[in-house]
Formats: structure tokens, sequence, C-alpha cells
């Protein structure tokens, strides 16, 4: 499930990179969708199975504070990205962390 949605994050901000007309930005942003659904739940169940019982609360706190952080901070830095570079370029632009969390997640996944 994680894997493919990396995989679709990263097809959709490409087909937002080569998008040439209204429809085919809409159909990418279609694509970006599913894995941007897909987050929360995958993650409240990696927590569930892998939190104790004793720390489950502040688990779910800590990913709580982390969506809502990466809400705040990502929309006016992407913003002025955007506003810099161009819409297109901006949303290139941030393949470059989806793929350093996917390595990260990888990487801690082996680790444990």
């Amino acid at each position: 499930m994680v894997t493919s949605s990396i995989a679709l994050t990263l097809v959709g901000l490409f087909a937002i990179y080569l998008s040439q007309n209204l429809y085919e930005l809409a159909a990418a942003f279609v694509l970006l969708g599913y894995p941007h659904g897909a987050t929360y739940p995958v993650s409240a169940s990696y927590i569930a199975d892998s939190a104790t019982k004793e720390s489950l609360a502040s688990a779910n706190a800590l990913s709580s504070f982390l969506f809502g952080a990466t809400t705040v901070l990502s929309v006016p830095l992407v913003g002025l990205a955007e506003e810099s570079l161009g819409l297109k370029q901006g949303f290139l632009l941030l393949e470059a962390p989806v793929v350093a969390m996917g390595i990260t997640f990888f990487v801690l996944k082996r680790m444990m």
C-alpha cells in the first residue's frame, strides 16, 4: 500500500509537470487523490501495529501533530516555490521530498 501510494504520488506530480491542458491537469490531480486519501488510514494502521498499548495515545498524538505541521508548513513553502518557479516546476520540485520520505520509510522499516 505504501509503495503504491508513493509511486502514484510521483506519477501524479510528474503528470502535473507534463500536462498541456486543463483536462490533463485534472487527471493528474485525480491520480494524486488516491495516495492522499490513503495516507491517514495507512499511517493509523502502522501506528496500531507497531505501538504498544501504553504508547498508542502518544503515537497517535504525534502522528496528528506531524500531519498538521506538514500541512501548515508545506502550503506557504509550496506557494513560494510555485510563485518563484511557476506552477509546473513547483509541483516537480515536490518530487524530491516524496522520494526522500519514501527512502526514509523503507530504511526505517528494514531497521525494525
